[in-house]
This record gives structure tokens, sequence and C-alpha cells, in this order.
């Protein structure tokens, strides 16, 4: 589990160790683990420093949960963060550097675990944490939005690259807003004035955000990102949590209502006989 130290990453730690599962559980920051280090011994829970920016942590992390437990049944990639930021003003290297995790170093752990399944013979599964914002949007976090719409589009892609018979199963997981702190903990970014007014579409966006009451259950929804690992045939998208549903169903509603509207302007592009 990558992001382990908060959110989905440590509900989901803890839900696994309630139920008698094991876990190598990694974070760059690793305090928010300090609890759970204190209440299981290593044969249960093994507590890995891992920057998903470099290749060489996720490599080591690998190495030693396998040394530790043997083998690794599911690779969670779940580590990422937000910005808020109207596009216009965000600057380039606050963008590059959350691709850099929330993307580049998503993958990097996914394609880890891919390889480690295939190599080992036995499959297994990898579990990579979107959003419902992978399939639509909010103003105020496009790059977040931007991120995971790109790890859609790779995930999509490297699962169809892979051989049935190696029984790897990769599963993308969109949460709706949940309570993790990922909303309170996104990081502000100053507002060029041309958007600080109250009439502005990102308004609304910034005053959600700024209540940390909004949100479902991340426990209830940690149960089910393990749940849905345990699938024989687990789909390749969850959406999580009703908001979710209902703002995903309208994003490619309208998209399907943008294809038929225009469908006539396809008519006649091909050569001329």
């Amino acid at each position: 589990v990558t992001g382990a130290a908060s959110g989905f990453g440590l509900e989901t730690t803890k839900h696994l160790l309630e139920r008698g599962d094991n876990v190598v559980a990694t974070d760059i920051k690793l305090d928010g683990l300090a609890d759970l280090k204190s209440k299981f011994s290593t044969d249960r829970l093994l507590v890995q420093k891992l920057d998903v920016k470099s290749n060489q942590d996720i490599a080591d992390a690998f190495d030693a949960g396998i040394k530790n437990f043997g083998k690794l049944d599911v690779v969670f990639s779940n580590a990422g963060y937000g910005v808020a930021s109207e596009l216009e003003g965000l600057p380039e290297d606050l963008a590059r550097s959350l691709f850099d995790v929330n993307f580049w170093g998503s993958t990097a752990v996914g394609r880890a675990g891919v390889k480690y399944f295939r190599e080992s013979g036995n499959g297994g599964r990898v579990l990579f944490t979107s959003s419902m914002l992978g399939i639509m949007t909010f103003p105020i976090v496009g790059i977040y939005n931007s991120a995971k719409h790109a790890l859609e589009g790779y995930v999509q892609t490297l699962a169809s690259e892979l051989d049935p018979k190696w029984n790897i199963k990769l599963t993308l997981i969109e949460p709706a807003i949940f309570r993790t702190g990922a909303v309170v903990n996104t990081i502000p970014v100053p507002i060029i004035p041309a958007y600080d007014r109250p009439d502005v579409p990102s308004a609304a966006i910034r005053q959600l955000m700024s209540n940390p009451n909004i949100g479902n259950d991340p426990a209830k929804g940690a149960k089910q990102i393990v749940r849905v690992a345990e699938l024989e045939q687990p789909p390749l998208r969850l959406a999580l949590g009703k908001d979710a549903l209902a703002m995903i169903e309208a994003q490619l509603t309208g998209v399907l209502a943008g294809l038929k509207e225009y469908a006539s302007w396809s008519d006649d592009l091909e050569f001329d006989a």
C-alpha cells in the first residue's frame, strides 16, 4: 500500500490488519503509521519509507515485502495529493510536481506490480486510486483532474496489453469526495485577480473545499476497496459514493449526447471511390 500513512491508504491498512491480512505499508512520511506499528509485529505489518518518485524506493519496497512475507498478492497504488488553482494561475513547477506523484509515481508502482505478478507466475491484483475526477472535472483542481484522466488512460491501456493467462487484474478506484483529509490538505495557490470574484465558476468549489465535514466515510470506502481486490473478475473501474455514480453518469450521458448531435459531421469523410 502506498500513501499508507493517511486517507484511504491508512484506512485500508487498518481494515486489512483487523481481518488478519499482512501488509507492507509505505509512505514518504511514516508518522501516521506509528500507532499501527506499535500494535503489530513485523510478521503482520512491515512499514517502509517510499517516495513514489524514486524507482529505487519502489524496488526496495517490493524486495522488502517479498523478503518479509514470501510473496505479494495485491498492490494498492494510492499515493497522491491535490493542488487548488485555476489553470491559468497555476505555476508550471507545481503542475509538474503533482504529475510526478499522481501520474508518474502511481504508474511506476503499478508497473512494478505487474512485472512482479507476471514473473512470479502467480498473478495478482493491482489497484490504483483514481477519482471521479478522472472521468469528469471540477474547476480549481484542474491539474489533479488532468493527472487522474492521464492515469485512467494509462491503466486502461496497460490492462489491454496483459495476457489473460497471467491472471493479473487491474482496477481503477474512482471515489467521490471522502473525508480522508485530502480536500482540506490540498495545497492552495494564490488566486490571480481576474478569478478572485464570487461569481466565477471556481468560487463555489473553493467554498466546498473549505468545509472539513464534507464527504463519505473513508473506513467504509476502504472495505469496498479490499472487497474488489478479492473478486475473481474485478471491474476495470469501481466508482465509490453515490455522488460519484451520479456525476460520472451525467458526464458520460453528456458525451454520448454530443456524439449523437454531431454524428452527421462524420458523414462522407472517406476517400471518394
